[in-house]
């Protein structure tokens, strides 16, 4: 019922919220694409010191911490 108040009340207001939970649902999505790639990585190298040596796993580890930064800054 709120809802639909504040969609005819305060039109800008309810296209604000929209976008917000548009970004987050798209964050949580990055999230979890983040995750399968590093499991993905891990679990390609069967011997654990490959794991340290693997230059693909530590672009995406980089690439995943980043892309957490961005998304706690905006939430």
């Amino acid at each position: 019922m709120l809802n639909q108040f504040v969609g005819q009340e305060m039109p800008e207001l309810q296209k604000k919220k929209d976008t917000i939970v548009q970004q987050n649902a798209q964050a949580a999505k990055a999230l979890v694409d983040i995750e399968d790639k590093i499991l993905t990585s891990l679990t390609k190298n069967e011997n654990i010191a490959d794991i340290l040596e693997d230059d693909e796993l530590i672009i995406v580890l980089d690439d995943s911490k980043r892309t957490s930064d961005e998304i706690k800054v905006r939430m």
